[in-house]
């Protein structure tokens, strides 16, 4: 079973001669900078404590608010607050009797809780009359990126108070009648059916009057059962603590990869006083850290330029508003800098075909996120053909997601340019489905037009509209739509999904675009026949006239096989080609097909 960490803990009070109290939450929340280094700091169990010589580390920039100004709020409706720290939410709830946990959501791997009932951690008053203090909660579902399903948390908390005294920060920061306490919680995580994954999280917190937030803690991770021993762990220092208002995010439509440079159009907001873009080529980072590249702008739309083409970057984007405070970094699904990739694009020839496994052209493609919620089309891997290799990638677009919850969308996935000026005819196929069988009634339109832009698609006269539905439900369904009108142009298509809320997420998959040339007739199939298809090794074609020439096509547009057959019988050696989807092209007496067949 895959490992999971809860690179969490939080435990807020106002700490006074060993005696934790409710404690005092500025009511529009705070942003706060403490300094970490991937290692645990061992320190006394007695104060008092200086760590003035202490190593700083890195900085971490985090927030703690309202529950219900947090994303997916609505999955904790006992929360009273969060903390969003290092791409994670982490929900907690705070009243007069004590201080709870009730999940959390994001991270680099999307891990999603959501207690019911929530964890006790400790009360309220804590002494020494109450500690040591235990809870635990059973059997709680959850989730992350590319982890088996059916899996369940038991979680148990031991809280105890050890001692008291002053501190002094690396900062020169100094603190006094801080309390120690020691909270150690044990995840007992399983698969329905497996053997359990038990990670044991040793936190020891230096707590101080009147402070919502440790001035100092470590966090010990260890592991043992069904996951591989790997024990790690973070010493963290307050830096700062800034009370904020209420700064919104940045409200982005559109983030358009070129070759050399990015460009953001979005909605502007008149307390909202500049953008600040953190990104780095090649590798993520922890925004705020001090290791990226930054770009800040007054108002949309911006450009960034002088950026490496074909190339790999992670962004990340925050609002500075006019009364001086700063939101949380952002992105899409919250779970870190997003990768974008500049472009080295080409105008795409027919036969054309694409089945979203080239990954480096998705950023050929342009993007509108025209409801705002920062959430666009993205490409992923199901491994539909079960055989645990990333070759089955497609492109998807979300009506509901485990880390927002309910969405609306109205995604715009624009692909293009294709060119068709010396066509007579073109068709258009692909391949769609609702992702969840029991929630799959995505809405989408499809729109041909002569520019990459919502005004110029929308105006389009070549449209197709479904809501998938029966054979689509959780399978894939082919879909054509006849393009001729479009002929004597370069085309973009445009993927709308919209009109839809609270189903799932839409796929589509083996776009390919085919056409026959000026001055040339179009050879219907009946003319000819072929098989087997799918195909493993040989691919057989017989026609009623002869063949003059056999062509196949890679998903690139790219011959791969010529022949001259020059008999009405035919066949096609196709063992040595890669598993996929080609596109074979048939010439008889000056007129064409092109069929597509798969390659296993």
């Amino acid at each position: 079973m895959k490992k999971i960490t809860l690179l969490l803990f939080l435990i807020v009070c106002t700490a006074f001669s060993q005696n934790l109290t409710f404690p005092d939450i500025p009511a529009n929340g705070f942003n706060y900078v403490i300094t970490q280094t991937d290692n645990v700091l061992n320190f006394s169990d007695e104060g008092d404590w200086d760590f003035s010589d202490a190593t700083q580390g890195y900085d971490v920039n985090g927030s703690f608010g309202i529950a219900q100004e947090a994303p997916s709020s609505a999955n904790y409706p006992l929360a009273t607050h969060y903390k969003f720290e290092s791409g994670s939410y982490f929900f907690l709830g705070f009243d007069e009797t004590g201080y709870t946990y009730h999940g959390e959501q994001g991270g680099a791997i999307n891990f999603t809780t959501a207690y019911d009932p929530p964890l006790s951690i400790f009360p309220f008053p804590f002494n020494n009359e109450n500690s040591p203090y235990s809870d635990s909660v059973i059997d709680q579902p959850f989730s992350c990126t590319d982890c088996p399903p059916s899996l369940f948390r038991d979680d148990s908390s031991y809280s105890t108070i050890v001692s008291e005294g002053d501190v002094t920060l690396p900062n020169g920061d100094i603190y006094t009648n801080v309390t120690l306490v020691e909270n150690i919680r044990t995840f007992t995580d399983r698969q329905t059916g497996s053997s359990p994954c038990i990670t044991t999280l040793v936190v020891r917190q230096l707590l101080a009057e009147g402070l919502v937030i440790p001035v100092m803690e470590t966090l010990s991770f260890t592991n043992t059962g069904s996951c591989a021993p790997n024990p790690y762990g973070y010493t963290k220092f307050l830096d700062s603590i800034a009370e904020s208002g209420s700064c919104p995010n940045p409200s982005i439509t559109q983030w358009n990869m070129g070759s050399d440079s990015v460009s953001f159009d979005g909605t502007n907001n008149s307390s909202i006083s500049s953008y600040e873009v953190e990104y780095n080529l090649g590798s993520t980072f922890t925004p705020g850290d001090g290791t990226a590249s930054t770009f800040s702008f007054n108002e949309f739309p911006a450009t960034l330029t002088g950026l490496e083409s074909a190339s790999l970057y992670y962004f990340t984007i925050r609002s500075i508003c006019t009364d001086g405070t700063v939101n949380s970094w952002i992105d899409n699904g919250l779970d870190g800098p997003d990768p974008w990739q500049t472009t080295s694009c080409t105008t795409n020839s027919l036969p054309y075909f694409n089945d979203f496994n080239d990954t480096e052209s998705w950023y050929c493609n342009t993007f509108f996120d025209s409801d705002g919620d920062n959430n666009y089309w993205f490409y992923t891997d199901y491994n539909d053909d079960a055989d645990g290799v990333q070759n089955n990638y497609s492109a998807g677009s979300q009506s509901w997601s485990s880390t927002a919850g309910v969405l609306t969308p109205d995604n715009w996935l624009i692909i293009g340019p294709i060119d068709l000026t010396n066509v007579s005819d073109a068709t258009m196929t692909w391949r769609a489905r609702g992702l969840d069988p029991n929630w799959c009634g995505e809405n989408y339109t499809v729109y041909v037009g002569t520019e990459n832009t919502v005004e110029n698609l929308t105006n389009s006269s070549i449209t197709f509209n479904e809501t998938t539905s029966n054979d689509a439900c959780g399978v894939w369904a082919d879909r054509s739509l006849d393009i001729s009108a479009a002929s004597g142009s370069l085309i973009y298509i445009g993927f709308r999904h919209h009109a839809v809320s609270d189903m799932n997420q839409l796929n589509i998959d083996d776009l390919g675009v085919t056409g026959t040339s000026l001055g040339l007739e179009d050879l219907g199939e009946s003319q000819f026949s072929f098989f087997p298809n799918p195909v493993n090794n040989v691919l057989t074609i017989k026609a009623q006239a002869s063949i003059d020439s056999i062509t196949v096509y890679n998903m690139l547009g790219q011959a791969v096989v010529r022949s001259t057959p020059n008999t009405t019988d035919s066949t096609v050696d196709m063992s040595v080609l890669q598993t996929g989807a080609y596109f074979v092209q048939v010439s008889i007496n000056n007129t064409l097909k092109t069929v597509r067949v798969i390659k296993n």
